[in-house]
């Protein structure tokens, strides 16, 4: 009975939608009222605001404007709150960028840095269980470095590569477990804005447990907006360890290659994104693929052969939704790009039987 159930669900989908969703994260490119009009015209089903970036007034007023959007074009648009989750950063540099040469030595510091061999870390104290010959990955792994010593008040690195960082870039400690926590203060400020101002999903950021998903459920339930989705976001080794029960906690995935290209070797990332994909299938849980699908469309008219390979391989896959960040949030062609990408669903999913693809998993699991 369970079987059949998963099927009429599959074939039902199937009906009721006939694309693969499209995300599309808003910014200073997108984010005006006639540019959501023309997003959504274009393919946009779900409207993306990045809680990273951007302020509780900034973001008020791109909502409005998306509900202004919806009344105008009559189409339902979901709003989608990413949150920023618990991360390390870089601090303010002494003169906010950083040359870095190959095997140059610098300190990872707490509070102020004085001096350009200095590296603020906020926050440090995660820092402190990193023992010698670790790595430290800066800015989405760009610029490497490892551990030679540590002090209570510093840690001394070596740089494996040259670079150029800048304040406020990102740090990633690969195959470490770091204490952070699974919600932030102002994560939880932005939870209960969100639920004020009539958000859709939550994209929970840096989802490493169930206990995680559960916690902003639980902020979103104290907000009275227990009906918001909640898509957990992959971005670690810990989370791709813990996948079965946090799928099973959250309602839906976002398999977030960013971070989750940094955190674990680049190479397995095809891999576990087909893993992942597939597992949604038993769970019967949605599954969006996220980062640097149209990437070059940032700076460039038209996306590389690789590019439209690797979204028509997502779909292929049965993903439910793919994901566009920069690409419309500050890139030069917004719209192109969703034009791009609806085009390369539309050509990839005649190709696809979804009728005999379902039946065949529902068979194959049973």
């Amino acid at each position: 009975m369970y079987i059949l159930l998963r099927f009429v669900f599959f074939i039902n989908l199937k009906i009721m939608y006939t694309h693969t969703k499209i995300i599309c994260t808003l910014g200073p490119s997108s984010n005006s009222l006639e540019m959501i009009i023309e997003l959504i015209k274009t393919g946009m089903n779900v409207a993306r605001i990045n809680f990273s970036h951007g302020t509780h007034e900034e973001h008020f007023k791109t909502i409005q404007n998306i509900k202004e959007a919806r009344e105008k074009t009559n189409i339902p648009i979901s709003i989608m709150l990413d949150t920023k989750g618990p991360e390390i950063r870089v601090g303010e540099l002494k003169n906010d960028v950083l040359e870095l040469k190959t095997k140059q030595k610098v300190k990872l510091i707490r509070g102020e840095a004085k001096n350009d061999d200095e590296i603020p870390i906020n926050p440090f104290e995660v820092l402190k269980i990193l023992k010698p010959s670790q790595k430290i990955l800066f800015d989405d792994g760009y610029i490497s470095a490892k551990v030679i010593e540590k002090d209570d008040d510093y840690i001394l690195i070596e740089i494996q590569n040259n670079g150029i960082l800048k304040s406020k870039k990102s740090i990633n400690i690969p195959n470490v477990q770091l204490s952070l926590p699974a919600v932030t203060e102002q994560d939880i400020k932005d939870l209960k804005f969100g639920c004020e101002n009539d958000i859709d999903i939550v994209a929970a950021s840096f989802i490493r447990s169930a206990d995680h998903v559960l916690e902003i459920k639980k902020i979103l339930h104290q907000n009275n907006c227990s009906d918001v989705s909640v898509i957990a976001k992959i971005e670690s080794a810990e989370g791709v360890d813990n996948f079965d029960e946090i799928a099973e906690a959250a309602d839906g995935i976002m398999v977030a290659r960013g971070d989750l290209g940094v955190e674990v070797d680049l190479s397995l990332v095809p891999k576990l994104q087909k893993i992942m994909i597939h597992k949604c299938y038993d769970a019967c849980k949605p599954v969006v693929i996220a980062t640097q699908m149209l990437e070059s469309m940032i700076q460039n008219p038209r996306p590389t052969r690789a590019e439209v390979s690797d979204v028509a391989n997502a779909i292929y896959d049965s993903s439910s939704a793919v994901m566009l960040s920069a690409e419309t949030a500050s890139g030069k062609y917004p719209i192109e790009t969703v034009r791009q990408m609806k085009k390369i669903i539309h050509e990839t999913e005649s190709d696809f039987d979804y009728k005999d693809f379902f039946y065949k998993e529902s068979h194959h699991i049973e």
